[in-house]
């Protein structure tokens, strides 16, 4: 249901205001933002509303009180990666309030949001420590389709950068062949907080031992378009492998190839993606459309990273 436009004045925009142009925006967003998207920036303003109506109920929308609501994020436990999040709604909001004529200026305008770290905070995998992961799977003697499904599901996310919830979302209908020959495919994957579809490419290895598992799968008939990518076998009934058996999966792997260091987490499998691309000189706008980042900065971090650790200064200092 469509939320009806509230007309608030434009000199005193008021909690009250705020309340209904909160839902409405929401409600705009709602065709362009996936739905845990959506239920994340309205946890982050409906805790800005709260604050706003317990501090200064009758205080209007101005930059003075976004200047004293960041003072309040800047006391609140938590990373500064969530700080930085949750002035990125409230910023994102008031510009929609500009947009449709109920401010003339954004409040956050002049608000320096907290520090993005410098370093990620997940580490990513050295060359030997994707063959010892790729090696482990091939070393099981005992390859059952569980096992099988394990291995595509880690190079995947080695090859493409691909995330779990992304994987955990396909279905095999999404897997779309390309080329005269066929031996290539794209998979179109539902990004992180967005509606709209993003294709990764399955290089002809990785293809073809996405067809091998499927066949596995389906040995006496053909594909089903609706089925999901990934599944768990709990039990008779076909069912999407959720993103926390993934991550389970993921790290099993990681203790039976003993690759078990700090910072090594599930996400480290994309993060090497791109980190090995840039290796391999890949244009670093080529990195940000394989991870699908919003802004090409968010790549440019990954970049920076691997350049100060392997070409750091200190190391230079050899002479004393």
């Amino acid at each position: 249901m469509s939320t009806s436009s509230p007309t608030p004045p434009l000199a005193a925009f008021s909690h009250t205001d705020a309340t209904a142009w909160v839902a409405h925006y929401l409600d705009a967003q709602g065709i362009l933002l996936a739905d845990e998207t959506i239920a994340t920036y309205r946890r982050k303003l409906q805790q800005f509303l709260d604050w706003w109506h317990d501090q200064a109920p009758d205080a209007p929308y101005t930059a003075r009180l976004a200047y004293q609501y960041g003072r309040h994020l800047d006391r609140q436990p938590g990373s500064s990666r969530t700080h930085l999040l949750h002035v990125a709604v409230l910023r994102r909001w008031s510009g929609y309030l500009m947009t449709t004529g109920r401010l003339s200026d954004n409040p956050w305008q002049q608000i320096r949001p907290p520090r993005q770290p410098a370093q990620l905070s997940t580490d990513w995998l050295t060359f030997s420590e994707i063959k010892k992961l790729l090696t482990s799977f091939k070393k099981t003697h005992v390859k059952t389709l569980r096992h099988q499904r394990d291995a595509l599901l880690c190079r995947l996310m080695l090859k493409n950068g691909v995330r779990e919830t992304e994987l955990s979302r396909a279905s095999i209908g999404d897997v779309q062949p390309i080329g005269p020959d066929q031996q290539e495919a794209w998979l179109e994957v539902k990004s992180k907080g967005k509606r709209k579809i993003e294709p990764v490419l399955l290089v002809r290895s990785l293809y073809d031992d996405l067809k091998a598992y499927l066949r596995r799968r389906y040995p006496t008939g053909p594909f089903p378009a609706g089925d999901p990518l990934f599944t768990t076998y709990y039990d008779d009934e076909i069912r999407p492998m959720p993103p926390r058996e993934m991550r389970r999966r993921i790290t099993t792997a990681y203790q039976r190839a003993g690759i078990q260091r700090e910072g090594i987490t599930p996400l480290s499998l994309r993060q090497t993606a791109g980190k090995q691309a840039l290796a391999k000189r890949a244009p670093l706008s080529a990195v940000q459309a394989m991870l699908r980042h919003e802004s090409i900065q968010t790549t440019r971090r990954l970049a920076e990273q691997e350049h100060r650790k392997q070409g750091a200064a200190e190391r230079f200092l050899s002479h004393y």
